[in-house]
């Protein structure tokens, strides 16, 4: 009988349960699926360094999954309370009955342990699936083949997560049991009167002094990171991050004495339907969670950063991959590079098509150009340009055509009298495109040229992530220049898909062949696309699924709080709402007042958060650009898919259980 009441108490409470129920799932299935992509590996076809690469994301991954653990642990715990606060009054009247305290707190370890055992089969169940789909995600980043595709059931993620979770549920039960063997009858029974304490400004002017003083420190925030972007930081992004979080708390807590004030001034709109009841329901409960506001705000922020950052890094990255790798293998030597190879006698078939170009030293100094521009530029690479007095490469134009057309590239057309630029230096870019649009000229060789076009398309295989600027000059000036260095690009004879390591072979017997002529070190550099592309993906794929773990860890853990303190608010205006039905309110006025009063408690945090969050993705959007080129729209729907489907999903069950909260009074 005793685990009767404890199963149907879970049954009869389920509605209550539900954001609890919800969380478990999100957290249990997320934990699992980000988990288990190691067991992906069976259904593809990795190689050795791919393999590699897939083994260090996992162990990142391990990393970041202690911290998620802590943060679903508090979550947990959060919703855990506030079902105790819930139940109270229960709790009392059993007492009353004569029940025992340890029998209340093993019912609480009954219905504990069969949320916990539904939430994990749902999570884990949610998770499979999802997890499946994953082999298809991860083969498109990887650019790999799915090769025998079958279901897969990652134990070690089984088990890991079933650790996890029952070292959380264990926590849950102990503070259950503590919490009932301490509690006093007089407050159980009385727990439906105690509110919680609210901080509520008194005085108009302080909360209007509030406001500016937020919209002053967020505004100086936001002027200051566009300014400097992610190029210059150090210090400079934690004062900025602190001017954000603070001006953030205040903007919540001058809400708690100015909405209302602000509302009342428009009388047409206050005196509406229930906008008086909705607005100072809503100011109350401001008063007291404008700390959590403000968390929550930031949550929010640091999860559309998170997934804005982490889908727009891997559409960049493809996109740099493609202009930066024309070729399938580049070498690089201060030695003409052909000449070795007929001393060795050939390159062992690997290579054809291949072309040498020398790199030239143009005597045209970086602060020549930079200095009229200096604004565009990062203070500390102003300084550097004129305090090293570095030079600009160049190539010539004839040089660089031949590598387009090897390539199979457009021809770059060259003004008479111009230069060209190839820059991936997103600041730098910026200086080139002013220096044409002004007309602006440098002198190279004793002649003078105009800046011309400025151009994005490799003309080797690199890993591109910052160069400065490579000139592109006409035929009469390079020929007057001396060369630097030299480089050979070419691709893989037919037959020959991955030549990475036949190139690194190469690269050994061009090193030797110059270590035994007594000429000394022989600085040779190579590399390739396939290297190249492991290297980038290997990086950026990892920052991306991490970005994606923790963004939508967040975003549970900001929309459960927001619907615990919403459930709980409802529970505390039961009376209330049973006032309003005495003084004839209708049922329906009084749904779409709760429905407008929790609509406005999620958009709340979630219009600040995407003020922040469009700063904050424009800068990244234009350092991101310096590694490649992305579609903003595609990325701006993947995060509103995810808050959509999230943090939509915790309002409609916020509203249904807030409904079903407030016609328990209206029954009794």
């Amino acid at each position: 009988m005793f685990y009767n009441l404890a199963f149907k108490n879970v049954l009869r409470s389920f509605k209550d349960y539900s954001i609890y129920f919800l969380t478990l799932t999100f957290g249990v299935c997320i934990f699992y699926v980000f988990n288990s992509m190691d067991s992906q590996q069976v259904m593809l076809d990795f190689t050795a360094r791919q393999s590699t690469l897939i083994y260090f994301m996992m162990e990142m991954i391990n990393i970041v999954s202690t911290f998620v653990s802590v943060v679903l642990a508090g979550l947990v715990l959060y919703a855990n309370n506030f079902i105790l606060r819930r139940r109270k009054r229960e709790f009392g009247l059993y007492m009353t009955m004569g029940v025992q305290r340890r029998r209340i707190a093993l019912m609480l370890l009954v219905e504990s342990v069969v949320i916990g055992v539904l939430s994990l089969a749902a999570g884990l169940a949610l998770g499979l699936l999802l997890s499946q789909m994953l082999s298809v995600v991860v083969s498109k980043i990887y650019h790999v083949a799915v090769i025998n595709y079958h279901f897969v059931i990652s134990v070690s993620s089984l088990c890991k997560t079933l650790q996890y979770f029952a070292v959380i549920f264990v926590i849950v039960a102990a503070l259950n049991v503590v919490t009932v063997s301490k509690a006093r009858l007089i407050h159980l029974l009385h727990a439906d009167r105690r509110n919680e304490g609210a901080y509520i400004t008194r005085h108009l002017w302080v909360s209007v002094l509030f406001f500016l003083a937020s919209v002053a420190l967020l505004s100086g925030a936001y002027a200051w990171i566009l300014k400097i972007k992610l190029y210059e930081l150090g210090w400079s992004l934690l004062i900025i991050i602190v001017m954000g979080c603070v001006g953030t708390l205040l903007f919540f807590l001058s809400l708690s004495g100015f909405l209302l004030k602000a509302a009342q001034m428009w009388r047409g709109f206050y005196f509406k339907h229930l906008n008086m009841f909705v607005l100072r329901q809503l100011t109350s409960k401001l008063g007291s969670t404008f700390g959590s506001m403000a968390m929550v705000c930031l949550m929010l922020f640091l999860t559309i950063g998170a997934l804005g950052s982490a889908v727009g890094m891997n559409e960049a990255i493809d996109d740099n991959f493609n202009r930066s790798t024309p070729f399938d293998m580049t070498l690089r030597s201060e030695y003409d590079i052909l000449k070795d190879l007929e001393a060795l006698g050939g390159d062992d078939g690997l290579l054809q098509n291949t072309y040498q170009y020398p790199v030239l030293i143009t005597g045209s100094r970086f602060d020549q150009l930079t200095t009229p521009y200096a604004r565009l530029l990062p203070a500390h690479r102003s300084v550097d340009y004129a305090q090293t007095g570095a030079s600009f490469y160049g190539v010539s134009i004839e040089d660089y055509n031949a590598c387009m057309r090897l390539a199979g590239y457009e021809e770059l057309e060259l003004e008479a009298g111009k230069f060209a630029a190839y820059c991936t230096y997103k600041p730098m870019m910026d200086v080139f495109r002013a220096a044409e649009r002004d007309g602006a000229c440098i002198e190279v060789a004793g002649t003078t040229l105009a800046a011309g076009p400025l151009v994005q398309q490799s003309m080797r295989t690199e890993s591109v992530t910052g160069i400065d600027g490579l000139l592109i000059l006409p035929a009469e000036v390079a020929a007057r220049l001396k060369p630097t260095a030299y480089t050979l690009v070419g691709d893989y004879r037919p037959g020959i898909e991955d030549g990475t390591d036949q190139v690194q072979v190469l690269w050994g017997r061009l090193v030797e062949l110059h270590a035994s002529d007594g000429q000394g070190r022989y600085d040779v550099f190579y590399e390739t696309k396939e290297a190249l592309y492991d290297s980038n993906i290997g990086t950026y794929g990892t920052i991306m699924f991490i970005g994606i773990y923790i963004g939508l860890v967040f975003l549970i853990a900001s929309a459960a709080v927001l619907s615990i303190q919403q459930l709980s608010q409802s529970s505390d205006d039961q009376e209330r709402y049973r006032l309003l039905r005495k003084i004839g309110t209708d049922e329906k006025m009084i749904a779409s007042a709760q429905t407008r009063q929790i609509a406005l408690y999620f958009l709340m945090p979630l219009g600040l958060a995407a003020v922040h969050s469009w700063v904050g993705l424009y800068v990244v959007t234009d350092t991101l650009s310096s590694f490649g080129n992305f579609n903003i729209l595609s990325t701006v729907l993947y995060i509103a898919f995810f808050v959509l489907v999230i943090y939509g999903g915790y309002f409609l069950a916020t509203c249904w259980g807030a409904k079903h909260i407030i016609r328990e009074r209206a029954m009794e």
